[in-house]
């Protein structure tokens, strides 16, 4: 077992990680809003988005599943927030 300082070095070599891989998204997400927006599309698409819960989380243990999943929802609705923000 690591000890806590140890754990919380590698969290803080995660999280900007984590940054960075969000500002990317987020940049790609105003782009699907612009496409959206200029096409007249709905923003939510239900298909989509248990097509990419299925496809993320098949390969995540049991253990965490759970976590991961309300993760993506998370990011999904914070995704949807953003694109109103632009639409």
């Amino acid at each position: 077992m690591k000890d806590l300082k140890e754990c919380r070095e590698i969290l803080n070599a995660i999280d900007p990680l984590i940054r960075e891989l969000f500002i990317k998204r987020m940049e790609v997400v105003k782009e699907v809003a612009l496409y959206k927006k200029a096409n007249n599309m709905a923003i939510f698409d239900l298909q989509r988005e248990k097509e990419m819960k299925e496809r993320l989380t098949k390969e995540v243990d049991d253990e965490l599943r759970p976590y991961y999943l309300a993760f993506l929802e998370s990011m999904l609705e914070i995704s949807k927030e953003y694109q109103k923000e632009l639409i």
